[in-house]
């Protein structure tokens, strides 16, 4: 995947599904994103992919507390 010799990394190619995707499958994972968004599965679920969907969103909202320097708020500018 990745050439020493390029010095990049290189992107795998993407493959084709051997099963067309159903729309269950997609239902399924709206569900899961749901369930992580709205905190009814959370960084204690026995699932390793929950567990890190959890930890990215809780990473991103304490990123997101932070005040904005230089943007107008209220009409004013902080």
């Amino acid at each position: 995947m990745n050439d020493p010799r390029a010095g990049t990394p290189r992107l795998p190619q993407p493959r084709p599904a051997s099963e067309p995707l159903t729309s269950e499958a997609v239902l399924a994972d709206d569900r899961l994103i749901d369930d992580v968004r709205s905190g009814r599965r959370g960084v204690d679920d026995p699932d390793p992919l929950v567990r890190l969907l959890s930890a990215w969103r809780s990473a991103r909202r304490r990123h997101r507390r932070r005040p904005r320097v230089g943007i107008l708020q209220c009409g004013r500018r902080v």
